[in-house]
This record gives structure tokens, sequence and C-alpha cells, in this order.
């Protein structure tokens, strides 16, 4: 049995705006520095009206949007070592969830500003129902010198129902690495040797139950990413001291000494 559901037909008026003059008005809303909602929501309007070819017209869209979000959501645009924005709303267009064979896809993605690692403004979280294993791509990192940096590094926060530990898998990216395993409702600190030509791997991510037999079946599983950095070899040696002193310190009774040199180590990361 077929069954077809046909909405009302409405006559839409020609808003007469082509993806050249979109463009230029884009051009114009960008280099003023400041986009409103209003502005924003026209030029969204618009862009959805025209064809796909007049779509294709409009180089500057994606900018566009990025400049509006990043603004609104008061992101750090000035770190050069920065591979994403997960901490602003524009990092959905960064990174996606794959789909599985029948086009289902593994996961949905969505920004949370409920949940932030650090200082950031938030995160792209997943949320995963009825699939075994789930795969996220990267599909857009910033444009930085990837000769001046060793590794990359995040964060991911597991939001699990159960309470156990869940794992990031084999995947393109980690290639030959080991799984890492994810504690549950904490933020879980990620460092891989930077790869600049697996970045964009198809399976960036491969999020796995506690163990073979536990799919990420129910909205019960969660992951939350952070903003993707690179780092230097230094920068990470330099980490690690600090946190050897941090522990040293507890349990203590640390001076004022070993206090002023804490603070200058971690000042200097």
């Amino acid at each position: 049995e077929y069954k077809f559901y046909i909405s009302a037909i409405y006559a839409m008026e020609d808003t007469g705006v082509t993806g050249e003059r979109l463009k230029a008005q884009i051009e114009e809303l960008i280099a003023a520095g400041t986009i409103s909602e209003e502005d924003f929501n026209a030029v969204n309007t618009l862009y959805a009206a025209l064809t796909e070819a007049e779509k294709e017209v409009v180089t500057n869209y994606k900018q566009f949007l990025k400049a509006y979000y990043l603004a609104r959501d008061g992101v750090d645009t000035t770190q050069e070592n920065r591979l994403t924005y997960f901490d602003s709303e524009y990092g959905l267009y960064q990174i996606e969830a794959k789909k599985n064979g029948s086009g289902k896809p593994y996961c949905v993605a969505s920004y949370s500003p409920g949940r932030a690692y650090g200082n950031e403004k938030g995160s792209i979280m997943f949320t995963c129902t009825d699939q075994w294993n789930v795969y996220v791509g990267l599909t857009e990192v910033e444009d930085i010198d990837f000769t001046a940096y060793d590794y990359i590094e995040f964060y991911i926060y597991v939001e699990n129902d159960y309470n156990y530990t869940m794992r990031i898998g084999a995947n393109r990216y980690n290639e030959g690495g080991e799984e890492i395993v994810l504690q549950p409702n904490e933020w879980n600190h990620i460092l891989l040797p930077l790869y600049e030509d697996r970045l964009l791997a198809t399976d960036f991510f491969q999020f796995l139950g506690r163990d073979g037999n536990t799919g990420l079946d129910s909205p019960a599983y969660k992951f939350y990413i952070s903003s993707i950095y690179a780092r230097t070899q230094e920068e990470i040696l330099t980490a690690d001291i600090v946190n050897a002193m941090i522990e040293d310190l507890k349990g203590g009774a640390p001076t004022d000494e070993n206090i002023d040199e804490l603070i200058a180590a971690y000042e200097s990361l």
C-alpha cells in the first residue's frame, strides 16, 4: 500500500535576488563588521530561495555564516593553532556524522552551549541512537601552518546513563593506534600525533561501547567534543611539567614560593 501526502500549494513572489546580488550583499555585511540577527535571517531566506545553480555563485555564504556565528558566540578568533570552532555553532559546519549502509546517520550532531570545556563557549554534541558503532568525520579545518606543530589536542565529555567507560576505536586518523578509554561524565583529554593528511578522514572518530557486546543503542549516549588545537612538542612537555608540579604539591603544605613557581609555569603554557 502506497500513500502520498501533499501540502497546500502557494504562489511565491519573485525576490528579484540573483546569486550575484546576494553575494554582493553578503560582502557588504561582512565588510561592515557586524551582522545582526535580522540580517542573518534575511540572507538565509534569500539564499534558500535560490536555485542550486545560483547558490553555487554565492561563494561567500559559508564565510558569512562563520562571521555571524563566531561573533554571536563570542569566540576567540586570534589563536593561530586553532583547528576547529567546536565552541561555536559554526562547528556544525566542520564535522558530520557518517551514514550507515541504509543511508541513516550514525548519530545526530547539535551545538551545546550548556556543556563546555574550560573557558570555551560550548561544544559539539553527538546523540547516538540505534547504532552499534558511531563514525564521525571532520569536513573542514582551519588553515594553519601544519609544519610548525606536532600534536592535536582536544577533550571529549562522555555522558551516559549507565556510568561506564566508552571508547574511541580504530579509525582512519589514528590508524594503528591503541583504543582510547573514555571515562564517563567527565572531560577526557585526547592527545594524538598530528597527521595532516588524515584530518579529513572519513572516520576521524569511531565511538564504541564499553566492550564488544555494548552498542550505542539509545539516546542515553552523548558525546561532547571541544575545539581541536594543534600543539608543539615543547608545549606538551611544559604541560606535563605543570601537571607533575601539581601532583607533587597535592597533600602537602606548599609554600608561597611553590605557588609562585606553579603559577609562572602555568602562565607560560
